[in-house]
């Protein structure tokens, strides 16, 4: 039997293989995982390098506005960078790498990346302004302009123009109709007559006098024409009737002697006397009811009676005062009573309590003067219904008008009373401005009337000075599409100075120069953006020569790009217009506000002749400075010299400004934001001929390489599957892999 030996030499061997089996696969996967990662890592540098070059070819006609939009080939440009990085330095010798770029692809950004998209856009032009324009500088500039130190004089000032440009008005009424009720009063006409009327002695006598009643006696028939007073048509009514009976009966004796064939003329003679005293009776009595009711009638009834009329004009007068009232108490309330010093708009107003006592004092003159024109009315129509064939007719006519004269007895003296009281309580309070004060009144709403004319005519001639300009159209084409682009985003409506009369224009003028200085402080302290694109657009747009009104070439597109992209009007004229207007309105204010800082107009007192000589001065001043800032194109001072002192700049030259140094101030202020943008976008158009929306500002590239293995072309397939490397194996012994990269600037 044969016997085995057993030996443990060699085992170290076999151990040593397995072990340097497996490390010289680690191996060989970690090499070829490296040559892998070294390959992704030049694609994808050859990739960023290519998005780069793509982007470097950019439209160098929007590079002054420092604008930065793609143009050119990028599919070829990025092809060729991506071959290039990637290509051999020398293929005869020994490459540890050999990455092979198998294709590549990039893609632009549409239409939402493009310099045509206002977001994209604005970006652009708030990264370059961020270096160009700091928001420190600008807020220098702005507060060399010292307008945030005039916002106390302004609200105040603003306070004052807005309630005066409501209240004079009111109150150029309210003084119409206490004018006439002055005249109704004072004057020698209707209320005036009435307490005339009322102070007449003889029909104080006719009304009052009473007479002892004549007996129906014969003897006393010839006194019946001795009619004086009223009382004496009562007194003398029974003798009257006694006549007229008389009459009858020797009428009737008369016909029976007739008739006998007796001498009548004895009796004859008596119906003659008879009938001349009976005539006498009627005509005197007549002549005086016919007074009395003269005297009477027209004093209160109906809608032409002097005292309606007067209260007609106090109720104006009533009405106006009480809406001047409410307007000061609303301002003062609201504005904490914040108003100029030395100015009270209490003093635009009558204490209602005043102006309702006058009322109630005329109203007891009408109580009382009512009775007296009915009484008086009464007795005519009384009279004119007598028939005087009949002696129970003139009895019963006197009966009836003894109440009247009662009534008139009673009333006249109080009516006297009433109309000398209200006479002297409204003189005694009426507050009345002097001759003087009237003249100075007169003559500054001459010149406040005269200097809005003029500021009108000037608007007229822009009109009618513009001529065609086929540009606009075009440019505003333009910002139609960029609109419609980006969804079209409504325009605010600008604030432009109202021409109307001079109060509007005040009150407009104050407005926009308060939104003005709100929007110059919320610029300097929250809307940096806003600073740096209005900034941009007054460094690389044009506004310029000529201003002036009567020339065309002011209205040029060339000339006045800036104020289309502030107002937006495809009509040539009217974004001077608009500029025009709103330069107006902010001299206007500020000059304004300078008025009210002299002490001299101050001292005038009365609320509306600070207001007339304040908005007429300012009125001047500003169509001197419109002058020179159009007309004549040169600069002038920003403020005027008493604004300067308030704000201790001493009375030397100031900061001298011309025309588009204002503009900087409407841009704050007109239109949305973003329509703003897209105008200038349009600009920017219509001056480079290049279409925004077709410049794209990202790209997004692709490329797929490939790099040989060398050892386990299985196991790395394995892994791509796996997800440890991101692609997969081709020709067998290939990897395969995609870098992609995006750019934009």
């Amino acid at each position: 039997m044969r016997t085995f030996f057993k030996s443990e030499k060699g085992v170290v061997s076999v151990f040593l293989t397995l072990i340097i089996l497996v490390v010289f696969v680690f191996h060989a996967v970690l090499i070829d995982y490296a040559r892998i990662v070294i390959a992704e890592k030049q694609t994808e540098r050859a990739v960023k390098a290519a998005s780069r070059s793509v982007m470097s070819s950019f439209d160098n006609s929007l590079v002054p506005y420092g604008l930065y939009g793609q143009t050119g080939d990028a599919a070829k440009i990025f092809e060729k960078v991506v071959q290039n990085n990637l290509a051999e330095e020398n293929p005869t010798t020994f490459q540890f790498i050999d990455t092979k770029a198998e294709s590549t692809s990039v893609a632009m950004s549409g239409k939402e990346y493009t310099l045509g998209n206002l977001d994209v856009f604005e970006e652009q032009v708030l990264q370059q302004m961020k270096y160009m324009a700091p928001v420190e500088f600008t807020k220098i500039m702005l507060e060399k302009f010292k307008l945030l130190d005039l916002q106390q004089d302004v609200q105040e000032v603003d306070t004052f123009i807005d309630v005066m440009s409501k209240v004079e008005p009111l109150y150029n009424d309210r003084e119409k109709a206490l004018d006439h009720l002055d005249d109704e009063i004072a004057s020698d006409k209707l209320l005036s007559a009435i307490k005339k009327k009322l102070e007449d002695k003889d029909i104080t006598e006719i009304i009052e006098a009473t007479r002892s009643e004549l007996p129906a006696d014969e003897r006393y028939i010839v006194s019946l024409g001795n009619i004086a007073v009223l009382d004496d048509i009562v007194s003398m009514s029974a003798l009257a009737a006694f006549a007229i009976t008389a009459l009858k009966k020797k009428e009737t004796e008369l016909e029976n002697l007739k008739a006998a064939g007796e001498d009548t003329a004895e009796l004859e003679q008596q119906i003659k006397d008879l009938q001349k005293a009976i005539d006498a009776y009627k005509a005197e009595s007549q002549k005086l009811v016919e007074k009395v009711y003269n005297h009477f009638n027209g004093m209160s009834n109906g809608k032409t009676g002097a005292i309606n009329k007067t209260l007609d004009y106090l109720n104006t007068a009533i009405e106006k005062n009480n809406k001047i009232k409410a307007i000061v108490d609303d301002a003062m309330a609201k504005n904490a009573g914040s108003m100029p010093d030395g100015v009270s708009l209490t003093d635009m107003y009558y204490d209602p309590a005043i102006l309702e006592g006058w009322k109630t004092k005329l109203m007891a003159v009408k109580d009382h003067v009512d009775p007296l024109s009915t009484a008086a009315e009464s007795v005519k129509s009384a009279f004119n219904v007598i028939k005087w064939e009949d002696p129970v007719s003139v009895t019963k006519f006197a009966a009836t008008i003894i109440g009247d004269i009662i009534i008139m007895r009673e009333r006249l003296p109080k009516a006297k009373a009433a109309a000398v009281d209200v006479h002297k309580v409204f003189h005694e309070q009426r507050v009345r401005m002097t001759p003087e004060q009237k003249d100075l009144k007169d003559k500054k709403e001459k010149e406040a009337n005269d200097g809005v004319d003029t500021v009108k005519k000037e608007m007229e001639a822009i009109e009618a000075a513009a001529v065609e300009d086929a540009t606009y159209q075009s440019v505003h084409n333009k910002f139609l599409a960029y609109q419609s682009m980006n969804k079209a985003i409504s325009d605010a409506k600008e604030e432009l100075a109202k021409l109307d009369d001079y109060e509007g224009a005040a009150d407009s003028a104050l407005n926009i120069f308060s939104k003005m200085m709100k929007a110059v402080q919320d610029g300097l302290y929250g809307l940096r953006d806003e600073l740096y694109v209005n900034e941009y657009i007054l460094k690389h747009f044009n506004s310029s020569e000529p201003y002036d009104v009567a020339k065309y070439e002011s209205y040029l597109f060339v000339n006045k790009e800036i104020e289309y992209i502030m107002y937006g009007y495809a009509v040539p004229y009217m974004n001077y217009a608009a500029a025009y207007s709103q330069l107006f309105a902010m001299r206007f204010a500020i000059n304004i506000v300078d008025q009210m800082l002299d002490p001299t107009n101050k001292a005038l007192g009365h609320p509306v002749l600070v207001f007339l000589v304040v908005v007429a001065g300012a009125l001047i001043a500003t169509i001197d400075e419109m002058s020179d800032l159009t007309t004549k194109a040169r600069d002038i001072e920003f403020l005027p010299t008493r604004l300067k002192m308030k704000l201790g700049l001493g009375g030397g030259p100031g900061l001298a400004v011309n025309y588009r140094d204002h503009l900087r101030f409407f841009l704050l202020i007109n239109g949305s934001h973003d329509n703003k943008m897209m105008r200038t976008q349009a600009v920017i158009d219509h001056k480079t001929g290049v279409n925004l929306a077709e410049r794209p500002v990202q790209v997004v590239g692709e490329a797929t390489g490939t790099v040989k293995l060398w050892f386990l072309p299985g196991v790395m397939d394995l892994l791509g599957h796996g997800g440890i490397l991101n692609g997969r194996i081709v020709d067998k012994n290939r990897f395969e892999f995609t870098k992609k990269a995006a750019y934009s600037y």
